[in-house]
């Protein structure tokens, strides 16, 4: 005959790092300057590097997406804001893992301005003794 495994009742034993924040019950999260993981019932379900941004928002996005704790509950133990972590949401759900990189700020289109005020600009600034020459497109 073969052994027969049988499970206790009960949750699972929490086993998670010292210092981790509990999300929900049973979700768990870690983190420091190095990075962070989050654990549901003891096991390491998301892991990521202190620099990796895209990992850490894919992690909260999958807590939400499984059910494993709710909105609100996520936000607050990621540190973040229930829109930010909303916004993470449509990002991935529009663009996938990619749309979870963080975009550059500023200007989205080429400038505006024209070539003359661009020198009008840059050669009203310079100092007088550069001025004609303080860029290519003066004078």
């Amino acid at each position: 005959m073969g052994l027969v495994a049988t499970l206790r009742e009960g949750p699972p034993l929490p086993m998670v790092p010292a210092g981790s924040v509990m999300v929900a019950p049973g979700v768990w999260l870690s983190e420091d300057a190095d990075g962070g993981s989050v654990f549901v019932w003891g096991m390491a379900v998301s892991v990521w590097d202190g620099a990796d941004v895209v990992g850490r928002r894919l992690a909260a996005v999958q807590l939400v997406r499984t059910r494993a704790a709710g909105q609100g509950e996520v936000a607050a133990g990621f540190g973040v804001g229930g829109v930010t972590l909303w916004r993470w949401l449509r990002a991935w759900q529009a663009d996938g893992v990619g749309g979870l990189a963080p975009q550059a700020k500023g200007p989205r289109g080429p400038s505006k301005l024209t070539e003359a005020k661009v020198a009008e600009i840059c050669c009203g600034w310079a100092p007088p003794s550069t001025r004609g020459r303080c860029c290519r497109r003066c004078c």
